[in-house]
């Protein structure tokens, strides 16, 4: 869009500075040179009119002109307006349309480079005698460009495909970590900043052949492990594979589950046998004197009492480990 004669007129017979169309011309290519790659020019017009090398004066009438309406441009977006300001400079509204025309001339200009170094190039040391030069030297420099093209536009695809398929992972472990959250912080918000998520996503990457099901079940045997369950998720999740085996006690040694998956004690203890032993004597004793009790001879050999804190129906919690837990996380089925 160059400046029309009528515009001119009317700049010269507003201000008595004098603006050549040349230095508006100057001060919008220097614009397009200092513009990044979103179309934004940080500079103050004093800063401008020091890179375009004109006066204040003149770049500030140009910026006068690129803000304003103009009905004779071939652009309708904004009214024909080439700049709109921004706190720190102005933004060129169709610089996506100038730099793709750039793009295009920078790429046709890499062709003709690579046209003009093979037909430079030694034919003796490459390609034989020089009579022999077409049938032998079959390169073509346009082909080879197009070529690495599309080399570089499918490995972007294939980053972005691997993206999107770590972010779905991502997610769906976490939400498997939330649930598990949940079920033992009633109530709490799971914590959840950069240190957990990088610790998930360097878990993932690590262990890429886990799946999500596998996942669950560390989670089902941390849910009934003797943890502290309100440990923030960036403490654990570097170890969650550890549950792999099945629940741990406190002192981090794999706890035996029943056949309905309950966590609790393997053999009796010394003391526990020891305690069994001499209430059944006692119990005996009293017996034979005719003292009624629980210690009636209905019972059998080898009954013991529960322990305190541990009831019968063995449903309670058990050598610091949670007998029975709801399924969080269900099982394939």
């Amino acid at each position: 869009m160059s400046v029309t004669f009528t515009k001119l007129f009317s700049s010269i017979t507003a201000s008595t500075v004098w603006c050549r169309p040349s230095d508006t011309r100057v001060v919008w290519i220097t614009m397009l040179a200092m513009a990044d790659k979103r179309g934004r020019v940080w500079a103050s017009i004093p800063g401008l009119a020091k890179e375009a090398l004109v006066s204040v004066e003149a770049c500030r009438t140009a910026i006068s002109e690129f803000l304003a309406p103009d009905p004779d441009s071939r652009t309708k977006v904004a009214e024909g307006r080439r700049i709109e300001p921004i706190d720190g400079g102005w933004r060129l509204i169709n610089h996506a349309k100038y730099r793709a025309i750039r793009d295009e001339e920078e790429r046709r200009a890499y062709k003709a480079e690579k046209q003009r170094e093979y037909r430079n190039v030694d034919n003796v040391d490459t390609c034989g005698p020089p009579l022999n030069i077409v049938d032998s030297c079959s390169h073509n420099a346009e082909a080879e460009a197009e070529a690495e093209e599309q080399k570089h536009s499918r490995v972007k695809r294939e980053r972005k495909t691997k993206t999107a398929i770590s972010d779905e992972r991502h997610t769906a472990f976490k939400e498997a970590i939330q649930i598990y959250w949940d079920s033992k912080n009633h109530g709490v918000q799971m914590p959840w900043g950069p240190a957990e998520g990088k610790q998930l996503a360097m878990w993932l990457r690590e262990a890429p052949h886990i799946t999500l099901e596998q996942f669950k079940g560390f989670l089902r045997a941390r849910y009934k492990s003797d943890v502290n369950h309100g440990d923030r998720p960036c403490q654990w999740i570097k170890w969650i594979t550890s549950y792999g085996p099945g629940p741990v006690d406190r002192f981090k040694n794999t706890a035996k589950e029943d056949e309905n998956g309950r966590t609790g004690k393997g053999k009796p203890g010394i003391t526990k046998l020891r305690l069994d032993g001499t209430l059944t004597a006692l119990g005996e004793a009293l017996a034979k004197r005719g003292v009624d009790g629980p210690w009636n001879p209905t019972w059998t050999d080898g009954e013991t009492v529960s322990e305190p804190g541990e009831r019968s129906d063995n449903r309670g919690v058990s050598d610091g480990l949670r007998a029975t837990s709801p399924e969080i996380l269900p099982p394939e089925d």
